[in-house]
């Protein structure tokens, strides 16, 4: 459990330690509550990530990139399939999915291949107002509902583009240089468990959260 195994261990991206040296176990309401140490939870979805790079990068190194307009709405489409197909019969599809895949990669991946499929239709992908509407009650209705991985994403994942699109020019500039939203995801996990051993919680829920978001933007 030493700070040489956690890198080692998890240095694929896939996290087989969690904890070093059970510092936040004792420490945070985390540790405590789940009874696991773990320095950076956020950390799980780095394996998928990369592994939606390696699906890019296959496309183009074996040269399908010119039946993409094929390819990538046939892995999107089959991916949401199996989405739908363990959402419903979880017993039936798990087992014949690979253990490093199931069951987030299953809902990752599919959400990955919908923004990819949209960007190679992005031509002639309109901005409608009337559908980015549309979206926000399926987003809405699939998180009270359910199936918000299998139809609310899609909805999602135009909803967020449309916005990148439609939003005004002076707000264009945000995450063009820096990718903020998973940075700050990636980083804020270590700061708030840290600020919490320091004490600074007891500062209250809003400075504390203010000064753990103020120092995982920097």
């Amino acid at each position: 459990n030493s700070p040489f195994s956690y890198v080692a261990r998890n240095a694929l991206l896939y996290v087989q330690q969690w904890g070093v040296n059970d510092v936040f176990l004792d420490s945070t309401p985390y540790g405590r509550i789940s009874g696991m140490d773990s320095v950076n939870g956020s950390l799980w979805t780095l394996v998928y990530e990369a592994a939606c790079y390696l699906i890019v990068g296959a496309t183009i190194v074996f040269g399908v990139r010119r039946f993409r307009a094929m390819l990538v709405p046939t892995l999107c489409i089959a991916s949401l399939v199996a989405l739908a197909a363990m959402t419903v019969a979880p017993g039936a599809v798990l087992p014949l999915v690979p253990a490093p895949l199931s069951p987030e990669g299953l809902r990752l991946i599919p959400a990955f291949l919908v923004g990819s499929t949209i960007a190679v239709f992005r031509h002639g992908v309109r901005a409608s107002r009337f559908v980015a509407a549309a979206a926000v009650v399926v987003v809405v209705a699939s998180l009270g509902l359910g199936g918000f991985w299998v139809i609310g994403v899609p909805a999602l994942s135009y909803l967020v583009l449309w916005l990148g699109y439609g939003l005004p020019r002076r707000l264009r500039g945000i995450g063009t240089k820096n990718d903020v939203s998973y940075g700050l995801y990636l980083y804020a996990w270590p700061v708030q468990q840290t600020t919490v051993v320091l004490g600074w919680n007891s500062w209250g829920f809003v400075a504390w959260t203010l000064t753990s978001l103020a120092i995982s933007l920097l």
